[in-house]
């Protein structure tokens, strides 16, 4: 909890915001009962977690996460991903890579899609797959990736 508590403070969360979010954060991610062990003790997963949370307890107007899956149980991925659907419904912008193309479709309104370091499609969701005339965003990915890696099939 001072590692959330510490991140709060530089960003200037009041008290009172302090103890609803961190409340209901932890009732989120289901991370309460662990809040007060020490950080080494945690699993990836935990640390994942708590890194969401103190990255969230501000509401940012734009929230930056890399690769935020990584770690979390098929649970905990679903719980993040409803949760990141609700910021972003609430006017957060969440910018997010991910190498999952099935977290991408379900989560992302716009996508882009980097290849060898290199913009190679930008757009809504929408715009991408008619752009291949693709129904899934993985049809579009290797449409728009071919050409570097030939066919792997």
């Amino acid at each position: 909890m001072e590692y959330i508590e510490f991140v709060s403070s530089i960003y200037g969360v009041s008290e009172d915001n302090f103890k609803k979010r961190f409340k209901r954060y932890s009732e989120v991610f289901k991370t309460g009962g662990f809040m007060n062990d020490f950080i080494e003790s945690y699993s990836h997963g935990m640390r994942q977690k708590l890194l969401l949370t103190a990255s969230m307890m501000h509401k940012p107007d734009v929230l930056i996460l890399d690769e935020p899956m990584v770690g979390l149980d098929p649970r905990s991925k679903k719980t993040l991903i409803n949760e990141l659907k609700k910021l972003s419904a609430e006017g957060m912008t969440v910018f997010m890579s991910t190498h999952s193309i099935e977290t991408a479709e379900e989560v992302c309104t716009n996508v882009g899609i980097i290849d060898k370091g290199k913009i190679v499609a930008v757009g809504t969701m929408e715009e991408i797959k008619n752009s291949t005339k693709s129904s899934r965003l993985e049809e579009v990915f290797f449409k728009l990736t071919e050409e570097n890696y030939g066919d792997d099939e």
